[in-house]
């Protein structure tokens, strides 16, 4: 299992029975990609992105998207999520 879909799962079971129903704030998600440098076989993307949930202050986050290339497909390899400060 790769370092990517550790992550995911990892958050998969943080996020576990969490109740989801009209009472739940959800949130509005904008992002814009900022950098991407890709190569032949690796390749990595940065993104800053804004959280906004109703009745509460933004969030400001960037994301860094890292992947390689396994035979003729693209993977994530790893994500980094990061707070602006």
């Amino acid at each position: 299992m790769g370092l990517a879909l550790r992550k995911i799962n990892e958050e998969i079971r943080l996020t576990a029975g969490q109740i989801i129903d009209e009472s739940t704030r959800k949130p509005k998600i904008y992002y814009r990609l900022l950098n991407e440098k890709v190569g032949s076989e690796r390749a990595s993307f940065l993104y800053e992105g804004t959280i906004r949930v109703e009745e509460d202050d933004d969030l400001q986050r960037r994301w860094l998207i890292r992947a390689k290339k396994e035979g003729a497909q693209w993977r994530v390899s790893n994500y980094s999520d990061y707070s602006e400060s």
